[in-house]
């Protein structure tokens, strides 16, 4: 098995985030398969093992040069947990901005507001 170490440097939990998930889709797209994950080892990285035909791999960040700027620790092991995730991005980024996850929240406020939109529109032609 074989492995690879990278630092991340990033000003917060959702940054750092964003950088190793940047480095998963890499592997995955690239016919990898993650299997498992591992947070905070040691206290300071990250290890994400990947197979493909047979061959494993095991990714490892570095946490070190990030851990003083998180707000907390929690919410980062959750979200990186979740990086290997289908529509992982998107979830992530919704934890962040304290969006709803949930796909059809969306689709009800994209109602909600075209209704609204539809009402001014009304009133605006009588």
């Amino acid at each position: 098995m074989t492995s690879k170490l990278i630092p991340v440097s990033a000003s917060s939990e959702f940054d750092a985030c964003e950088v190793i998930y940047e480095h998963l889709e890499k592997y995955r797209s690239e016919g990898w398969t993650s299997e498992n994950i591992n947070v905070l080892v040691d206290g300071w990285k990250n290890q994400y093992e990947f197979i493909r035909n047979g061959e494993k791999f095991v990714l490892e960040f570095d946490m070190r040069p990030s851990l003083a700027m998180f707000s907390s620790e929690q919410v980062f092991t959750i979200t990186s947990m979740m990086l290997t995730q289908p529509n992982a991005l998107h979830v992530m980024r919704s934890i962040r901005d304290g969006k709803p996850i949930n796909q059809e929240n969306y689709f009800w406020g994209y109602v909600f507001w075209a209704a609204v939109a539809l009402i001014i529109i009304y009133i605006l032609n009588q």
